[in-house]
């Protein structure tokens, strides 16, 4: 009897381990132009704040298949609740997309008047390569415009969109909080700040049999961040 006690004490003192230092894979999807910012910012992070967990960041173009592909949470920006029932969706912030430029770009081109002289300007853009691309602005009185250009770099990662944008390479309609940063170094300037992209957001995407997970309902800050991250993987290991 009192080996069966002794093991049932290790076998307690095992789950209360796993519950209090969470480990295990957690594969997490994410559109390609989310990977570097901002959702790489925050994966150091998660891995200091649980260090016998592994993450695996599957990088794509579409949505992935949480149940087919095996993939524990993926990261989404949209306007659009999720419709299937199997699945939850948990806010982390808002994404709303700003026209920015480096201060030397805007002194060449004689600064902006109107939002359309963009489709006559260099641009940079984070959407695939096509022959005309369009930029949907709305401003505060719920106007809006659809501006088409040709950009002179095309690329799905917001690291090289940004070294490209602080580099006067061509205007950008990218992610303010991506932004921030630049924008209080000075080394990019909003342009006609009175236009935007309509704000969608930013979620946390899992299957409803894991929505015992606690989840944040807003924010990517700190501890919270890594929280957010924390769920059980998909062989039964603790997350």
């Amino acid at each position: 009897m009192p080996a069966i006690l002794q093991e049932a004490d290790r076998a307690k003192s095992i789950v209360t381990e796993a519950q209090a230092d969470p480990q295990g894979v957690v594969r997490m999807g994410c559109p390609l132009g989310l990977v570097d910012i901002p959702v790489g910012g925050i994966l150091p992070e998660f891995l200091e704040c649980y260090p016998k967990k592994k993450l695996q960041i599957i990088g794509s173009e579409r949505r992935a298949g949480l149940i087919n592909e095996w993939i524990d949470l993926e990261v989404r920006a949209t306007n659009e609740p999720e419709t299937q029932t199997s699945l939850t969706m948990r806010k982390l912030d808002r994404a709303r997309r700003i026209l920015v430029a480096s201060p030397s770009l805007i002194e060449r081109s004689g600064g902006l008047n109107c939002v359309d002289e963009l489709a006559d300007l260099p641009t940079l853009a984070m959407t695939p390569w096509v022959s005309f691309h369009s930029w949907e602005l709305i401003d505060p009185n719920d106007n809006k415009r659809v501006i088409r250009h040709q950009p002179r770099l095309t690329c799905r990662s917001m690291t090289a969109i940004l070294d490209a944008a602080r580099a006067g390479l061509g205007f950008g309609l990218l992610l303010e909080s991506a932004c921030e940063a630049d924008l209080q170094a000075g080394r990019l300037v909003r342009v006609l700040p009175e236009w935007q992209s309509e704000e969608s957001q930013f979620y946390i995407v899992f299957t409803t049999a894991r929505a015992c997970c606690n989840f944040p309902e807003s924010g990517f800050a700190n501890q919270r961040k890594c929280d957010s991250l924390c769920m059980p993987g998909k062989d039964g290991r603790h997350g």
